[in-house]
């Protein structure tokens, strides 16, 4: 036998086809125990079907509470530190032969050493490098055995290190590593630049920030070389021009945002210029759109009432280039970015003067409830069942709870059945200057088990079930969500991001706990965070809320229960008071 073949056939206990017959948990269960533990197993495959979970639950119970076994095996009754040395050494000693780096076995027997430290003692400080050395040692292996599910298990191995391990100095490394496997072999960029931009975010001054900043200007490189032939195949074979559709903007003293429609996606630039007051001209911005033409519905120029932009301007710049102009009446920031589902561009301005921390002050707090969906967008469905319905009865009575605070204004971004889209329920609350954005949402899956309550912020995400509910709710595809999460990159997302997080948390810890009281079946899927559009630009703590699974019985049970709503309700409330209330006490000490 070559060693070649030997790598994919010697270890029968390592083969997928292995695991793969048993689609039991339990029989799962005892397959991972007994790559840890190899004891024989190979007539497992044949027990009967109805004997499997009992055959399981004794092999369970046989690995993990009979000590001689495992002690026989690898003398556990060896401290982590001295286990740790043990695997380090079989480490070393296959990365120095050449000949044993070609059979499977040896690399799975150093694979179990450190599987031994971070299973029997998880807690140790020797835990996490077991199980970051283990990582590394599979995705070698994946070099020689070609097996996706060596790299799969890899990279679980270094996501559990991330979740378990949260502040642990080889978090860093972690990231890196993930961002080298999904640039090198998922060939999946924009996984691998949100890996890297991990580093570089929460570990400004670790070792591996030059590294990961090397690697991410080679992606940035790379999309952008994918991102030109598209656009220009697409502008040239679309030989009908874009037209510009409409213009909407809504203002607040410190904040503008216009948003210009078109009926489809075209390439386009912007640059900001200095005011001129030699020739009268004030300080603009100005985009040029091309292969774009005005639709004779725009009238030109669009007067804005507020105290930073005075007018829009649109007019035919060049036979294919329409150029839109914002004339700005003091100075600020703006942001520029696109939407899609339809294509639209959005311009933010924001005044120069910003409050540090949002809810300081002394002033009454202002909320805005954002009820998901409505009018022509229904939502999620599922016979009758309305996404947009349930959210609406939930934003309702927590308006209700809300106003009974006498220091809190309440506004809804509908009071009815109405369409609203996503960037003006943003705008809305930066007009109404809300302290506190609150999106409410459900959820449906192709899974009729899946069911919980998970709360969301605005960042990036590699995530891929966040990546799929921001989808939805953006009424987008995942390809558009990787477009978007390179436009988050480049807005910088602001210090709400943190305070975000904070009343995410907040508020699901909350909720869970209301409504664990006094239903059953309640489940916390936690605090997550993905690019959804009704969160951008928002200038205050924002999150959405999916209150539940429609597709699944129980939670869309509760979900058209009056009193569920009601008490999910409470449940916010509750959240939000405490964060505000944390947030004050902040104010004042600091």
């Amino acid at each position: 036998m070559s060693p070649e073949q030997n790598i994919t056939e010697k270890s029968h206990f390592a083969r997928p086809e292995v695991i793969d017959q048993f689609s039991d948990p339990p029989m799962k269960i005892v397959f991972r125990l007994s790559v840890l533990f190899p004891l024989p197993y190979r007539a497992l495959p044949l027990v009967g079907n109805g004997l499997k979970k009992m055959v399981a639950a004794t092999l369970v119970i046989f690995y993990l509470f009979v000590p001689g076994v495992v002690q026989g095996v690898y003398g556990t009754s060896e401290g982590p530190a001295k286990l740790l040395k043990s695997a380090d050494n079989c480490r070393k000693s296959l990365f120095r032969s050449t000949g044993k780096k070609k059979y499977r076995d040896n690399w799975l027997k150093c694979i179990r050493k450190y599987g031994l430290i971070y299973s029997r003692y998880p807690v140790s400080e020797q835990a996490p490098w077991a199980m970051f050395r283990a990582a590394g040692l599979l995705s070698g292996l994946y070099a020689y055995s070609g097996r996706s599910k060596d790299m799969d298990m890899a990279i679980h191995l270094y996501q559990q290190l991330l979740r378990k391990y949260k502040g642990h100095r080889l978090a860093d490394d972690a990231h890196y590593r993930l961002g080298q496997i999904y640039y090198k072999y998922e060939k999946d960029l924009i996984k691998a630049r949100g890996e890297l931009l991990e580093v570089c975010k929460r570990y400004p001054s670790g070792d591996m920030r030059p590294k990961a900043e090397s690697l991410l200007n080679r992606i940035s490189g790379e999309l952008r070389r994918k991102r030109k032939p598209r656009n220009r195949i697409s502008i040239r074979a679309n030989k009908k021009r874009i037209a510009v559709k409409n213009i909407r903007h809504w203002s607040a003293p410190n904040y503008t945002r216009v948003v210009i429609d078109l009926d489809g996606p075209v390439k386009y630039s912007h640059h900001l210029l200095d005011a001129d007051p030699q020739h009268g001209k004030p300080r603009r911005i100005y985009l040029d759109l091309n292969n774009a033409c005005i639709s004779p519905q725009i009238g030109s120029p669009v007067l804005i009432t507020g105290n930073l932009v005075n007018q829009v301007r649109i007019g035919r710049y060049k036979r294919n280039t329409v150029r839109v102009v914002l004339d700005m009446l003091d100075g600020g920031s703006s942001k520029v970015f696109h939407l899609y589902s339809p294509f639209r561009i959005v311009v933010d301005i924001r005044g120069k003067q910003k409050v540090s921390t949002p809810v300081c002050g002394i002033r009454a707090k202002t909320v805005v409830i954002d009820s998901g969906h409505g009018g022509k967008d229904p939502g999620c469905t599922l016979g009758k069942t309305k996404e947009k319905d349930i959210n609406f009865e939930i934003a309702k009575y927590l308006a209700k709870k809300l106003k009974q605070q006498a220091d809190l204004k309440v506004f809804l971004t509908r009071t009815r059945d109405d369409f609203v889209p996503l960037e003006q329920r943003t705008a809305f609350a930066n007009t109404k200057k809300a302290d506190l954005f609150i999106s409410l949402h459900t959820n449906i899956d192709k899974d009729r088990k899946k069911r919980g309550l998970e709360t969301y912020y605005l960042n990036v995400t590699t995530n891929p079930d966040s990546m799929m509910v921001a989808a939805r709710e953006n009424a987008s595809t995942e390809k558009g969500i990787g477009e978007l999460q390179l436009i988050l990159q480049k807005l910088m997302l602001n210090h709400n991001i943190q305070e975000s997080k904070r009343l995410a948390h907040d508020v699901q810890k909350a909720m869970v706990s209301q409504l664990s009281a006094k239903h059953r079946g309640v489940r916390d899927l936690g605090v997550k965070y993905a690019p959804f559009y009704v969160l951008i630009g928002a200038e205050m703590p924002a999150i959405l809320i999916e209150t539940g699974f429609i597709s699944n019985p129980i939670d869309r049970k509760h979900l058209l229960s009056q009193g569920y709503q009601r008490d999910l309700a409470d449940g916010i409330c509750s959240g939000m008071l405490y964060y505000l209330s944390r947030a004050k006490l902040d104010c004042i000490y600091h």
